[in-house]
């Protein structure tokens, strides 16, 4: 019997179930038209039994990490555990955050690109939730073991576009054969739906648990370009604020500077985040734009601290918490012990946790430095473990509770400079 996720509902994250809960109760009621697409639609199915059992997918178009976690679990999954009898996939998808990553899905199956066809069939799926025609477009991949690490990444670009990506390098200054990385910090205006960005002075605007300083990102790209390596800061939003001018050329601030310039920013985002050498990033949809192409991820200010790296080659620093009276850290173990170890916190948690004076605190400069400067050295084959990491690293792992929903450990690893600065508060 295998142990599920900290957290873990009817066979998904928190996070997961918490989506599907918001996504039924926001379906609109039936109407006499859904009752006619359902006639017909089952119709079709009838129809197209002699040639394969027809399923047809509703992918969140709207959302980044939705849109790109569900539809690359989707395809991983359909590779790793093909069906037993022959089957017509076909997806319905509205005006998609990624065009391009959508044209590259259209090279896999069909693809209808329709939003009144999506809308009309959430009508029927609402009524019909649990029937097999549906593909099941509620799971990211988070934590699912070998369902996602065995079969790899499913899209790739043509030579045409790869050709394409490498003008663009050269257009934004990068040097043949230079690496880049992508980073990316949340601030108060981004949105996982870019078409939906939240009141910068809302809760979800100025207190998301998940906010923190892209200037404190800024000594990690500077390490980074001092060895030739190329950093663009991205985001599909008007930042907060721009990057500070004075900084090494190869910092670049794509998102405030450049993306609007560009004539196909979604072949440019994902280009750029699809074959950087790493990206850096923090707990927001954005990072499965770079991990869906199997590119490695280094995780910083994550809170909660649930999503802790999906492939070996991920490493990851979590956000502290500490109490606001006495300014002191609350080891992690009793943080446990409140939930912080799911992948999501609801309001009613987070207001709890501001009522008991516990308050977030952000990872320091120096800390995303660390994280950075390992993630390079060990991708370079040059880092260099101390005495006591691997014993930290198992300390971690036993107070930590998060697994794989096949009963394997959480594959990430946390920095190893973070773990040795912070070991008093593993017990």
């Amino acid at each position: 019997m295998t142990s599920a996720p900290a957290g873990a509902v009817g066979g998904r994250t928190r996070k997961e179930a918490i989506w599907n809960a918001d996504a039924q109760r926001a379906r609109p009621a039936p109407t006499v038209g859904t009752a006619a697409a359902r006639v017909l639609l089952f119709g079709i199915a009838w129809l197209f039994r002699p040639f394969g059992r027809l399923r047809v997918g509703l992918p969140h178009y709207h959302s980044q990490g939705k849109f790109y976690g569900h539809t690359e679990y989707y395809l991983r999954l359909r590779k790793y555990r093909p069906p037993e009898r022959r089957e017509i996939h076909v997806l319905v998808c509205g005006p998609a955050v990624n065009r391009q990553i959508l044209k590259m899905v259209g090279r896999q199956m069909r693809v209808i690109r329709s939003a009144w066809l999506w809308r009309t069939l959430d009508r029927v799926k609402q009524a019909t939730y649990d029937h097999p025609i549906w593909i099941d477009f509620t799971k990211t991949g988070w934590l699912r073991g070998a369902e996602w690490s065995i079969p790899g990444p499913q899209l790739s670009f043509t030579a045409e576009e790869h050709a394409r990506g490498q003008a663009l390098l050269r257009r934004l200054g990068v040097p043949e054969g230079a690496r880049h990385v992508c980073f990316f910090a949340k601030d108060r205006r981004y949105a996982d739906n870019p078409l939906a960005p939240p009141d910068p002075n809302s809760y979800w605007g100025s207190r998301d648990f998940r906010n923190c300083d892209i200037k404190s990102y800024l000594a990690a790209a500077d390490h980074l370009a001092k060895q030739g390596i190329w950093c663009f800061r991205m985001g599909v939003h008007e930042p907060e604020e721009k990057l500070p001018d004075g900084l090494d050329p190869r910092i670049v601030d794509y998102t405030g500077r450049v993306r609007s310039t560009l004539d196909d920013p979604d072949f440019a985002d994902a280009y750029l985040q699809a074959t950087c050498k790493f990206f850096l990033g923090t707990t927001s949809g954005i990072y499965l734009l770079s991990s869906m192409f199997g590119v490695p991820v280094a995780y910083a200010n994550m809170a909660p601290f649930g999503e802790c790296g999906r492939m070996p080659h991920d490493i990851f620093i979590v956000k502290k918490c500490r109490e606001r009276r006495t300014g002191h850290f609350i080891p992690y173990p009793a943080l446990i012990a409140r939930g912080l170890n799911a992948d999501w916190l609801t309001l009613d948690e987070l207001n709890k946790l501001d009522g008991e004076g516990i308050e977030f605190v952000d990872n320091t400069s120096d800390e995303i430095l660390e994280l950075v400067r390992e993630m390079n050295q060990r991708l370079d084959g040059t880092w260099r473990a101390g005495a006591d990491d691997d014993a930290l690293m198992q300390q971690f792992r036993a107070i930590w509770p998060a697994k794989c929903f096949d009963g394997s450990e959480f594959p990430g690893r946390v920095s190893a400079a973070f773990l040795r600065e912070n070991r008093g508060l593993l017990r």
